[in-house]
């Protein structure tokens, strides 16, 4: 039994050992369980064998524990990182192993990964670059832009939150203008 334990200890070492962003996934794949979390998730198979060579996750959360959790990880993993870019307001890190290339965005409310193995033969670089904006104020995902590498169920995401953004700015304005209105009367 014990020797049991210490081979299954020592598999499941080894398969962390190998995975440069191991403690990030670990988190996502938690989040993915809880009942308050989003999730958004593409895949692309190559046509004949079915195998696996794109995948793309967001994980939306509001809690701001998760994001601490998410927060530790990234920075548990920076120095294995290839790249690394942090901000107030998000990080993207970037790794490569002998299976592909990983990118990791975090940001208050979301983690979106990004994932290319090394058969995939496309050249559409963007697919793992792809270039999330975000609302600097309510730090909230306004835009996406991509070469075809994210999924119609992504952009419908970002299509409803740039209309919430929209509706905002509007509401925004026409306060403005109200307020702007009466400081001229006075």
């Amino acid at each position: 039994m014990r020797i049991r334990y210490i081979l299954a200890l020592v598999a499941f070492m080894a398969g962390v050992a190998a995975s440069a962003q191991g403690r990030i996934d670990r988190v996502i794949d938690d989040l993915e369980k809880k009942s308050d979390v989003e999730t958004t998730y593409t895949e692309r198979r190559t046509a004949k064998s079915h195998k696996l060579y794109r995948i793309t996750m967001i994980v939306y959360f509001n809690k701001d524990e998760y994001y601490k959790r998410l927060a530790k990880a990234f920075e548990d993993e920076r120095d294995k990182s290839i790249s690394a870019v942090k901000t107030r307001d998000q990080r993207t890190y970037k790794f490569i192993d002998d299976k592909g290339t990983s990118t990791y965005t975090l940001t208050s409310n979301s983690v979106i990964k990004s994932w290319r193995g090394v058969e995939d033969s496309s050249d559409d670089d963007s697919s793992t670059d792809v270039n999330w904006n975000f609302d600097p104020v309510g730090r909230t995902l306004v835009s996406c832009s991509s070469d075809g590498g994210v999924e119609t169920a992504i952009y419908r995401k970002v299509a409803a939150v740039q209309l919430r953004v929209n509706e905002a700015v509007r509401r925004a304005t026409v306060e403005a203008l109200r307020y702007s209105s009466m400081a001229d009367r006075m």
